[in-house]
Formats: structure tokens, sequence, C-alpha cells
């Protein structure tokens, strides 16, 4: 039974916490669409107040109240006599009051009468107001209207007949008019730049919670902290995304990259996989192991990546090292090396007697690998894995190189993984940055567990951390970043590897 390797849950703090670094470097990372959801958010709500704007009209006239007394004298008979009449400023404050008559249904009725109809008598009283002026005396008369016409033609009306009709109600009130009303104004504005400003910050805002809820309430892993304090494994590294040719217009992050071809891979990911040989080395130095097992999740995490990058690296240390592709479902390590596969000579055809070991195998001399192909396609591939050739092949190899890399299927989809893992050494397990439940990972692990292999670790994969793939120092103020490949290569052997330094292979 081979070795188990546990880690408590809560050895690297609180899992309940929230990491605000990782929400920020989230927030930072997505900046770009919250910029560009808030412009065009902002753009739609300039254009949508300029298009459902409608000017509205107002028109108004001052008036000026007063009173009139009367005083009266008798003369030598004593009969009363008017002597003077008496103007005196208003000093009433009833605007409540004029208000009143002015909306009245009679004031609104003349007003109806005298425009013709066109509009309702609702629409003419809501259009009517009355409002005072810091003068005491001194009111005010608004008509408002989408009608510009409207409001020319009804104030007109209002200053000819209601001074009278206020009369009516006291004839000792006088009225004079102050302020002549001018040409309809228009009396708001669309505020389209100061809405747009409002949108920009709604539609910010909506993606900036979309990410917070995301990252906070998101069950992925994100970050090398959560495969150390939400599973029960080691953590033996990770491996950066990395971006296509920018210069070429390719952004799109490049998977099945191999560390020979120069002209894509960057120094980061190549120093990534130089410290995960040097972690592996170590566990095979001190437990004796040989056989590796590749395995994930799900498909698509990068397994077939770090099992053929994993061979090269450990090549590049002199290493004898067997890629063995027991992926029989959607076999990849031959396309990914850059070589045809005849399935003529693979593991199926081991397994049906129709090639042997030794003609199976084949070196990829770019790589400095050798590689044992699937052969082919298997619908039964779980049965076909299960069968005693595929232990004499594994033992075979053991004999012969120095390590022996397996590459399986998601062991969370097919259950190949644990069928092959008891007849290897250890077990590496990749995960894909957001990309799977925690939940869904750890109850893979558990059932890998029962196949009585050591789980010696997880390398996380399309990572955003640069890790040891970033070097810097500080020199008069300013930071100088080593990221590229220049002086790293030799010919088409990459970053210290040549051919007098790997051992002959079978």
């Amino acid at each position: 039974m081979k070795e188990k390797t546990e880690t408590a849950y809560d050895m690297y703090g609180d899992d309940s916490a929230i990491d605000l670094g990782r929400i920020g470097a989230a927030l930072l990372n997505k900046l770009w669409l919250i910029i560009l959801v808030g412009v065009l958010t902002s753009t739609v709500t300039f254009f949508y107040a300029k298009a459902t704007h409608v000017d509205n009209y107002v028109s108004s006239t001052t008036l000026a109240f007063t009173t009139t007394s009367r005083i009266i004298e008798k003369d030598e008979d004593g009969n009363e006599i008017d002597r003077l009449t008496e103007k005196k400023p208003y000093t009433g404050k009833d605007v409540e009051r004029y208000q009143f008559l002015l909306t009245s249904d009679v004031m609104v009725q003349k007003i109806f009468d005298a425009l013709g109809g066109g509009y309702t008598k609702l629409e003419i009283e809501k259009s009517l107001a009355v409002s005072s002026s810091p003068i005491t005396g001194i009111f005010i008369i608004n008509v408002t209207s989408i009608d510009e016409g409207f409001c020319r033609q009804a104030i007109d009306y209002i200053i000819s007949i209601f001074p009278d009709y206020l009369k009516s109600f006291d004839t000792s009130l006088g009225i004079d008019v102050i302020k002549y009303p001018k040409s309809p104004s228009v009396s708001n504005e669309s505020k389209a730049g100061e809405k747009a400003v409002y949108g920009f910050i709604t539609g910010a805002a909506l993606i900036i919670f979309i990410i917070l809820a995301t990252e906070v309430l998101s069950e992925t892993v994100k970050e090398i902290e959560d495969i150390r304090s939400k599973t029960n494994i080691k953590f033996l590294g990770s491996i950066p995304a990395v971006e296509g040719d920018k210069k070429r217009g390719r952004h799109k992050k490049q998977t099945g990259l191999i560390l020979a071809d120069e002209n894509k891979v960057s120094f980061s990911f190549v120093e990534s996989f130089k410290a995960i040989r040097t972690k592996v080395e170590g566990i095979a130095a001190e437990k004796a192991y040989k056989l590796f097992v590749i395995t994930s999740t799900f498909e698509n995490e990068g397994k077939t990546t770090v099992a053929i990058n994993l061979a090269c690296a450990l090549a590049q240390k002199g290493k004898s090292v067997l890629l063995v592709d027991c992926d029989l479902r959607k076999p990849s390590i031959m396309r990914t090396a850059g070589m045809k596969d005849d399935e003529k000579n693979g593991l199926i055809q081991i397994i049906k007697g129709d090639s042997t070991y030794r003609e199976a195998i084949r070196f990829a001399k770019p790589l400095g690998i050798s590689i044992l192909p699937s052969g082919g396609v298997s619908s039964k591939s779980t049965e076909v894995l299960d069968a005693d050739v595929v232990k004499d092949v594994f033992r075979k190899a053991t004999a012969e190189f120095d390590f022996v890399i397996i590459d399986t299927p998601p062991a969370h989809v097919v259950a190949d993984c644990l069928v092959v893992a008891p007849l290897a050494d250890a077990l590496i397990y990749t995960i894909k940055r957001d990309y799977a439940k925690i939940s869904e990972i750890n109850e893979t692990l558990e059932e890998i567990a029962s196949a009585d292999i050591d789980i010696v670790g997880s390398i996380l994969t399309m990572s955003n951390q640069e890790g040891s793939g970033k070097y810097f120092s500080r020199r008069g103020g300013l930071y100088y970043y080593y990221r590229h490949r220049k002086g790293y290569y030799k010919g088409n052997y990459a970053y210290g590897y040549e051919p007098s330094d790997v051992k002959k292979q079978p």
C-alpha cells in the first residue's frame, strides 16, 4: 500500500474569510469589462434621454396687487364727499387663494372657450400656476405646456380676464401688469450628459457587483491558497497562462504548449516546470518512485500539457523518460508532441497482441523523450486497461527508464484512472484555475484515494500568478523584468538541454 499524503483543511487559515486581495485582482483583471459596460450604458442612456426628451414651454406674467381705500369727508351741510382715494401695496400672501381662483372651473371654462378647444379642461387646469415673489403683493402667473402656441395664447387671455375675475371677489383689489409675457421659453432640459454619467456609474457598478458576487460565491479554485486551504492535497506548482502573439492579434490563451516550442512558450512557463521537476525528483528520490500518473477532475484542465512538459523537463536533466498515453478515449500525446499516430503500434495493439512493447515505443528526438502512444481509440478503455498486459508494460518500463509518466482520462468523468492508479507509484493532480468546483475536486480525490495510490501533489494550470517565472530587482528606483527567452536557448534544444545530456534510449 502506498503512503497517503494528507493535509488538514484548516492548516492555512479560515476558509470563510474573504480574500480582498483576490477580489481586488479580479476587479483589476476585469477593469476593461467594467469600463466597456459603463461606456455602453452611458451611451445608451445619453441617446435615450435625447430621444425621449420633450420640451416643456413656459410663459409668465408678473402682477402687482394693490388695495384701494376711499377717504370720505363731510361738507358744511353734513353730506359725505369723496375727497381722496388712497392706493396701497397689497400686503397679503394669499397664494393658495389666487391659485384656487386661477384654476377654478369658471376660469378654466373661460380659457377653454377662448382657445376654441383642442385641449381638455384637465390639461388646461394642470398648466396654470400662481407663485409669490420675494416682494409682498407681487404674484407670478405661469402657463406650462409642451405646446408653445398654447402657452402664448393662454397667458394673453389670462392677462385680459383674470384681473377682472379677481376684482369680482374683492372690489378694493387693484391689479397691474408689471411684466408682460415674452415668447415662451423651454423650462426643462434633457440633461443627457448628466444622465449619461449616471448610466456609466450604474453599468460599471452592475459589473462590479457581478464580479464581487462571482468571486465571493464561486466555489472554484482561484489561486494557490484555495488548493492549500480547501483541499487535502499538497501543492507542487502552478503553470501560467500563455497568451498568443499580440503582434498578430491573437490574445487567446494557448494550450498544448511544450517546452521545446521556443516560439510560443514564455520564460515563466519554462521556469514553472523546472520548479515542479525539482519537487518530483525529490519525491522520487525519497520514496523510490518511478511511475507517475497524471489526471484531473474534468477534461481541458491541462493534464496532457503537464504530462508531456514534465517528461521534457526531466529529460533536460538527463533522465530517460517514457511518456505513456493511457487516455484511450481522447488520446492527444502524439498530436501535442507533433508526431503522427499510425494506430498500428501502441498500447491497444500490445494488449491485443498485435504489437510488442519494443515495437510500440517511439522516440521523440526534439523532446528527448520516448512515447508509448495509445494506438488509437477504444470505447471499452476501462476494460482494456484492466488487462494483465498493462502491468507487464509498466514493469518493463520501470526497469528501463528513470521515469514513466502516464497520462490518463479525467478521473471525475470516467473510471480509467482508477484502473491505472494501483499500478503506479504516485499520482499528480492537475487543477485548472476557475474551472472545477472545489467540492468536485475533493470528491474526485476521495475516489482516487480508494485506488491505493500516493497523491503526491497538485499543479494549478492556466494560473494568473507569475510564480517563479518573474524575477525583478530594484536599481535606482526602477524595476527590471526578465520575462523573455533571449539567452536561454541553444539551437532546437531549449533551456540548457543538449543531446549529450540524454541517456541512450531503448
